[in-house]
């Protein structure tokens, strides 16, 4: 009896060491601290933007490409209201544009200024809770349709006629209105 947990116990010494390892990578990224940081002075204050968004001789290349610089001096200029598309092929910094207003990254010169004001000089959750992101693949959960518009704006409880509303900016609301169950219908 004791020689076959001896057994089981040393098949399990490589799994047992890759789970060492894997945890040992795992403390290692959450003692990580992040580089973009909120700014060392900053009142909390109400803030809305118009929506005016722009991008000054931004240069920047990722993290793990340094020597790839993927903006070069990038001058761009998105008024409240205006529908731009950013095209070109992969790897030429259409996502990357987004990531920098979102503050995933900074750019290593140059700056991105919402409503002109530096984005750098914001905090996280002021300048993120005026950005809405819809990626080309957005994600749904398991829930209503209602409770998916309504997990926009988690922070708070979130009214009928704000779905609603939010369903018609979105040219959803016809069709959502055609379903049997409405906005209750599962996803």
């Amino acid at each position: 009896m004791g020689t076959t947990s001896i057994a089981n116990a040393i098949a399990f010494a490589p799994n047992f060491e890759k789970g060492l390892a894997a945890a040992g990578r795992i403390f290692k990224l959450l003692g990580r601290k992040p580089k973009i940081m909120d700014p060392n002075s900053y009142t909390m204050e109400k803030w809305v933007t118009s929506g005016n968004v722009e991008y000054s001789r931004v240069e920047f290349s990722y993290p793990t490409r340094e020597n790839t610089r993927v903006l070069r001096g990038l001058n761009l200029e998105v008024r409240q209201g205006q529908t731009i598309a950013l095209v070109g092929p992969s790897g030429c910094g259409k996502s990357t544009c987004i990531q920098l207003l979102e503050r995933f990254y900074d750019p290593m010169s140059g700056s991105v200024s919402l409503d002109e004001r530096d984005i750098s000089s914001l905090t996280m959750s002021s300048l993120r809770s005026q950005l809405s992101i819809v990626s080309q693949e957005p994600v749904l959960f398991d829930r209503t349709i209602a409770d998916n518009i309504a997990y926009g704006d988690n922070n708070r409880e979130v009214s009928m006629d704000e779905i609603i509303q939010a369903a018609k900016e979105a040219n959803i609301h016809t069709f959502i209105s055609s379903l049997p169950l409405v906005s209750n219908t599962s996803l």
